[in-house]
């Protein structure tokens, strides 16, 4: 039975110079990490205490289940408060 994943990271990889096994090594543990976040459903934010969709969620490989502390709203709201606070070293 042919490996359809197997036959495109070929063909990315060729294209882009990569190595195909480990291309294909790399989707199978991103496909992998998002199973296991469809097994868990919801999880609570630890900043704004909602229970939110698992999709709600950024990953975050070094957490015990995948997935990010803090919502993407949450988040979105903290990183643009220090956007505000820091002087743009640029202008």
């Amino acid at each position: 039975m042919p490996d359809p994943l197997g036959e495109l990271a070929r063909e990315v990889a060729a294209a882009h110079a990569l190595d195909p096994d480990d291309l294909a090594a790399r989707v199978r543990r991103q496909l992998a990490r998002r199973a296991a976040r469809g097994a868990q459903p919801f999880k609570r934010c630890s900043r704004c205490a909602r229970e939110l969709p698992a999709l709600a969620f950024a990953e975050d490989t070094a957490a015990g289940d995948g997935l990010q502390r803090t919502c993407r709203e949450c988040n979105a709201a903290r990183l643009a408060g220090r956007r505000s606070v820091t002087p743009d070293l640029g202008a």
